[in-house]
């Protein structure tokens, strides 16, 4: 068996146009520019980061996209308490 002593929360933001979205639905996805999969632990300390579409992202995008994934990182992670 093996225990788990963090749980990791995955969370995609989108880019699409301009505008950025938290975990797009299925719809959405058919949009996507580009789009940044981050995983934090329960500490919000990045363990995984995948960018995904071929658009590139600035920095002040990717700041605002982990920005976003940590705070939705935390929503989640407060249901599980």
């Amino acid at each position: 068996k093996l225990e788990l002593k963090k749980l990791p929360i995955t969370v995609t933001v989108s880019k699409i146009g301009e505008a950025l979205v938290v975990d797009p639905t299925s719809e959405e996805e058919n949009y996507i520019d580009a789009r940044l999969t981050v995983a934090l632990n329960s500490d919000n300390t990045i363990c995984a980061l995948q960018k995904g579409n071929s658009m590139e992202l600035t920095l002040e995008e990717v700041d605002t996209m982990l920005d976003m994934a940590t705070q939705k990182a935390s929503e989640i992670r407060e249901k599980f308490n």
